[in-house]
């Protein structure tokens, strides 16, 4: 073959070579796309809330890392340890992000698989950064005796206080409600209470229903045992004297007063001090079965060897008060306020 013969048959296999590469590459996209295999694994990089209870169907909103919300698509959240591509996505995802879920399964932490728009995969949502899961908890009610114990029950309007719940748990969430003109139905915002108290600053007097709610439960409901009276601005004597009368056995005056029990590492130290809280005097205890040990006081306590005797709790009238319940003003004494009645 001469010289322009071979080259004749190269400039004509070239061309044919390259489109032959083209076309596959074409083919190749086409099925791929055809499988759906396309959706990003960091589509959504959170989710709010991330909690949800069994059987029972909850508004979730799916984010981008940028908190912009992802629109449009399918999703469904499957067991941590199950796989996407074996899952169907099947709840449709709006234009504000939200998706109505409602997952049976057991409780526990569940992954999201997405599906973009136009898509038939089921892929599982990795963020860049951080984790995306999604809690179980078993669903439950609460009873309107949930409750028993709430500290104070009388506070003032438009003053923020704190306000206790010795008995509540993790993830519980708590409101007020005027009982006069409202229910826990009302669309109130929950405050978080899973560490036993936070602030509550209420706009109005009257007296207030609690609204309760546990992790699991669709709904908050009123409870029996406790309700708030919000009073006007001023000191009352419902404000001093918020516990109830508890009759101690312990004599303080042979034990040091202290302003709180987390005063010294020493536990001898410990076991030999008090401190005064509402007008009581509480001994101080030893705590060890948290990490790390510590000095502790229980202001609920209702054991009389931890609760001093009546008008034996020391310290000055500012932080002691006469636990009886006589009508009249207060009075100041050397270690106690004493009440004189009065027909005023």
């Amino acid at each position: 073959m001469n010289k322009a013969a071979r080259l004749l048959v190269v400039t004509c296999i070239a061309p044919l070579t390259l489109a032959i590469e083209q076309t596959d590459i074409s083919q190749s996209e086409a099925f791929v796309a055809k499988q759906g295999q396309v959706t990003p694994a960091s589509t959504v990089a959170s989710i709010k809330p991330a909690t949800a209870a069994n059987g029972r169907a909850k508004s979730i909103v799916l984010s981008d890392v940028d908190g912009a919300p992802v629109k449009g698509g399918k999703a469904v959240f499957i067991p941590s340890s199950g796989g996407c591509n074996a899952a169907t996505p099947d709840t449709a995802i709006g234009d504000d992000g939200k998706g109505t879920f409602t997952i049976a399964g057991q409780p526990g932490s569940y992954k999201l698989c997405y599906q973009a728009p136009g898509q038939t995969d089921s892929i599982e949502q990795t963020p860049v950064s951080g984790t995306l899961s999604l809690t179980l908890v078993q669903a439950t009610t609460v009873s309107v005796e949930h409750v028993t114990e709430m500290h104070p029950m009388t506070i003032t309007v438009n003053v923020q206080t704190d306000i206790k719940f010795p008995e509540a748990g993790p993830g519980d969430l708590a409101y007020f409600v005027n009982t006069a003109t409202a229910d826990c139905t009302k669309q109130v915002p929950p405050t978080q209470v899973g560490l036993k108290h936070n602030l509550f600053r209420i706009t109005s007097t009257g007296t207030y229903a609690l609204c309760y709610r546990t992790p699991g439960a669709p709904e908050a409901v009123a409870q029996a045992n406790v309700s708030l009276k919000v009073i006007p601005q001023g000191v009352k004597e419902v404000m001093v004297n918020q516990w109830v009368r508890k009759d101690g056995a312990v004599d303080c005056t042979s034990l040091k007063l202290v302003s709180h029990c987390g005063f010294t590492p020493l536990q001898t130290e410990c076991e030999n001090a008090y401190f005064v809280d509402g007008g009581k005097g509480y001994r101080c205890f030893w705590e060890t079965s948290g990490f790390p040990d510590s000095c502790q006081g229980d202001i609920t306590t209702l054991d009389a060897s931890k609760i001093c005797k009546a008008e034996t709790c020391g310290g000055s009238p500012s932080i002691c008060w006469n636990p009886t319940d006589l009508e009249g003003p207060l009075r100041p004494y050397p270690n106690k306020l004493s009440r004189e009645a009065t027909s005023s």
